[in-house]
């Protein structure tokens, strides 16, 4: 009775095991076409049943495929384009203030004021000279005070879309222990079932960009 006991335990044992590993695959066929989703493998080991000569095997957790070394400079290399792309939209906001070729720059302005000068000095008793420095440097005034309140404008914006990214990152941030440690109870709960557990990948991308 005892050896059809113990036959018994052996057999729950390896079909748990196995029960467990099924549903690991399960999830990775179902997330395969998941953005950002890492394969998963069952960790599986023998196990001897007292002093017999025979054992079973144990599911002792998860482990995602992935290499550290390549996922550290992959969210590097995240961080950097985007930090990139996030430097060149933002100089082609302010190129565009200080687009002289499409005459939305000072150059237009503060020629017509340098050259209004030049006709002044050449005839400093003409009042249409004189009216016409004061009218460019009028105009300049205005062009320049525009620019500024545009600059001040992009300035702001950069503030408020920063505090919602510091935002944003503390709530990733707060919540990415609570997803490792999905991993960690599964790994420390031998019989632990393979429930779908969120991938903290995304979330790390995510950090990233």
């Amino acid at each position: 009775m005892a050896g059809l006991n113990g036959l018994i335990n052996t057999v729950r044992g390896a079909l748990s095991a196995h029960s467990f590993g099924l549903a690991v695959t399960s999830q990775n066929i179902a997330n395969a076409a998941t953005p950002g989703y890492v394969r998963r493998e069952a960790l599986l080991q023998t196990r001897a049943v007292g002093n017999q000569t025979y054992g079973t095997v144990e599911a002792i957790g998860l482990r995602r495929a992935t290499d550290v070394y390549t996922s550290r400079r992959y969210y590097e290399s995240i961080g950097l384009g985007s930090a990139a792309s996030h430097h060149y939209d933002k100089l082609r906001q302010i190129e565009g203030i200080f687009n002289d070729l499409q005459g939305a720059g000072l150059g237009e302005s503060l020629d017509a004021l340098f050259g209004s000068f030049s006709a002044l000095a050449a005839n400093p008793a003409d009042p249409v000279a004189r009216t016409a420095v004061l009218e460019r440097a009028e105009t300049f005034a205005i062009r320049a005070n525009d620019m500024a309140s545009e600059l001040a404008t992009q300035r702001d914006d950069l503030l408020h879309e920063a505090r919602e990214t510091v935002t944003s990152i503390n709530a990733i941030a707060e919540d990415l222990p609570r997803i490792e440690a999905q991993f960690a109870i599964a790994k420390a709960e031998a019989s632990a079932p393979a429930t779908p557990m969120q991938d903290p990948e995304p979330c790390c991308a995510t950090l990233g960009d």
